[in-house]
């Protein structure tokens, strides 16, 4: 997906990675192409049930998802791929068949299996790393059996589970998470409670199952220049007002809204991870992660 992005010319550099940070799809392309901010796979809300499995494959540098799907029945699979540099949350599966989304009475429309894949790098919505960035998302409606995955570097949480699915409905067993900034569970479990917990903080959760997770990073051939980047990553915004020019001495006297000005810059955001590198993640670990795909 990297090269359907496009990528700033001054800001974001980081030594040893390609071109500057990702540019939105409403920045100017210079006579380029504009960034193409859609999921990679993407099933609407109105797709039909059914069966699927996405397995042995590579996302990289998504713009806007990994994996987006809206599902009405039967199991969604997502086994032994590999997912590097995503913005907003490398895989987002949730139901849409009849029936309740309220906690209480959650009705469950499928089945989804996330099993042995490794999730790096997953980016927010913007450059100031407010919001979005997890590396699974665990939305309503559907099962969720998330195990034997490496999940870290994730600019939120690790796994987000702050749309109140119902705890019955959740396994997260034999995981490994590091890194990742809002915590390896991004959970909300009640409208004014918003907990980042690490893996050793999983204890009292009250899930289906929750068992054999990790809170220490493997030693896998993750890009350096990369992943140095991504840690020392800031954001900062510079602001210009001065009420004494003449155009806000002019405002106020027509009663008219102060005008000033703003510049923001990030040191990295959603760079561009070399694809060929990713191949390497393929059986790093002989725990979890992504497993060589059989020939």
């Amino acid at each position: 997906m990297g090269e359907r992005n496009l990528y700033h010319e001054r800001e974001g550099f980081v030594d040893s990675v390609e071109g500057g940070r990702i540019k939105y799809a409403t920045e100017s392309s210079n006579g380029k192409n504009s960034t193409v901010e859609s999921p990679a796979i993407s099933f609407a809300s109105a797709t039909a049930g059914g069966h699927v499995i996405i397995q042995n494959c590579v996302f990289s540098n998504c713009a806007n998802f990994g994996i987006q799907a809206g599902v009405r029945s039967g199991s969604f699979k997502v086994i032994n791929n590999v997912f590097v540099a995503t913005k907003m949350a490398a895989i987002e599966i949730y139901g849409t068949c009849a029936g309740s989304n309220q906690q209480a009475n959650m009705i469950a429309c499928a089945d989804v299996e996330i099993a042995y894949n490794t999730i790096l790098f997953t980016w927010s919505r913007l450059k100031d790393f407010l919001d979005m960035g997890y590396g699974v998302r665990l939305m309503t409606k559907c099962t969720y059996n998330v195990h034997h995955n490496i999940i870290g570097a994730s600019i939120m949480g690790g796994i987000d589970n702050s749309r109140f699915c119902k705890d019955d409905f959740i396994k997260i067993d034999n995981n490994i998470m590091f890194g990742n900034k809002g915590g390896d569970l991004y959970y909300t479990p009640a409208s004014n409670t918003k907990l980042q917990l690490t893996v050793d903080q999983f204890g009292d959760l009250e899930f289906a199952s929750n068992k054999g997770n990790i809170g220490k990073a493997p030693i896998i051939p993750v890009y350096q220049p990369y992943l140095r980047g991504f840690y020392s990553a800031r954001y900062s915004e510079t602001t210009s007002y001065d009420p004494n020019s003449g155009s806000n001495q002019w405002a106020r006297a027509l009663g008219m809204n102060q005008q000033g000005s703003m510049t923001s810059k990030v040191s990295m955001f959603m760079n561009k991870y070399p694809w060929q590198e990713t191949l390497k993640l393929f059986g790093a670990s002989s725990i979890a992660g992504a497993r060589q795909p059989y020939k």
